[in-house]
């Protein structure tokens, strides 16, 4: 904005739960939590009237996400089968080898390059 304060760009209201982890781009990945605590992973088209499509759910508690160009790494800690979720950042398809196990279930991400 011109007066150098901030603009809003998605509320917690346009998507119906709390915020959690967040990466910006194009789409941005919101997770956020229902009423009930179940978790989402929405992809988000900013905007004058954001646009938001829900990916998948039920994740478990996520506390991090970290993308490539192509690629959205999510550390899913649920119960049932955590690990390294992996989505094509395009499709919005989870990759088929995906989780990807890490012995505990992960907490944060951090991508390097080789």
């Amino acid at each position: 904005p011109s007066d150098g304060g901030f603009s809003v760009l998605l509320t917690e209201s346009d998507l119906g739960g709390d915020f959690g982890a967040l990466s910006l781009g194009s789409p941005t990945f919101v997770v956020w939590y229902d009423d009930e605590f179940e978790s989402h992973l929405s992809a988000v088209e900013l905007g004058a009237s954001p646009t938001a499509f829900e990916v998948t759910e039920g994740l478990g508690f996520v506390s991090d996400l970290a993308r490539t160009a192509d690629l959205l790494f999510v550390p899913d800690r649920s119960r049932a089968n955590p690990g390294v979720r992996v989505f094509a950042t395009e499709t919005l398809e989870e990759l088929p080898d995906s989780p990807i196990s890490t012995g505990l279930p992960p907490w944060s991400l951090e991508l390097v390059s080789r």
